[in-house]
């Protein structure tokens, strides 16, 4: 679990352009009641992939064998396309410029990791369009997932086990899915369930926050 970013100042200053007084998160984490979904990833891929939702698989694998489709991990020159499909899933800015320049200096430094997905249009240009992204903090050796959207179904599952497999060949040995048990309405709870399709097991955050942390 990332326990010590939530307490850093380059974290601190994108809860400041979120709107939140700095700290906020940390404050949470350390009363928590409820557990997050953490997921090894020293396993094989086999294991990985044994341990994927199995009604997931075909979703997944229809996607990969789609030659109109293709996840890349994107930059910070590129990361305006990932804003692009979080406007058109949302129908909406939900949050400010500075926010997403602070992302996109992330994605410098290395603590962030974002990977586009993209298709290519039928016509007579045949150009991509970017139909979804996934956001991921890394820290090595832990990883958390931050955010995500996406413009078409199945896009989502595809990026997820992308990023998954990405986060492994990197080295990174663990990766935060997130809360579960938090959720008090249908949609948190729909959103818990599908962090629960990747495998894992649920650590106790309060726990494990204050031991690492004192």
């Amino acid at each position: 679990m990332l326990t010590d970013f939530w307490s850093r100042p380059e974290f601190y200053a994108y809860e400041r352009a979120c709107g939140d007084e700095p700290g906020t998160r940390a404050r949470l984490l350390a009363n928590a009641t409820w557990k997050t979904r953490v997921l090894e990833l020293t396993a094989s891929e086999e294991e990985l992939w044994k341990g994927v939702r199995s009604s997931y698989h075909s979703l997944i694998n229809k996607l990969a064998k789609d030659d109109d489709f293709s996840i890349s991990q994107t930059d910070p020159l590129h990361f305006g396309l990932a804003r692009i499909v979080h406007y058109q899933a949302a129908g909406r800015e939900t949050r400010s410029d500075e926010s997403w320049r602070i992302q996109a200096q992330w994605l410098t430094v290395g603590c962030g990791r974002c990977w586009l997905a993209t298709k290519l249009n039928d016509g007579i240009r045949r150009e991509t369009s970017a139909v979804g992204f996934i956001y991921v903090l890394v820290t090595p050796p832990t990883s958390y997932f931050f955010s995500a959207a996406a413009l078409e179904p199945n896009v989502g599952h595809a990026l997820q086990w992308h990023a998954i497999k990405e986060l492994k060949k990197a080295g990174v040995c663990w990766y935060e899915l997130g809360y579960q048990g938090e959720a008090t309405h249908e949609k948190g709870r729909n959103i818990e369930f599908t962090k629960r399709a990747w495998g894992g097991v649920d650590i106790d955050i309060r726990e494990h926050y204050a031991a690492h942390v004192a």
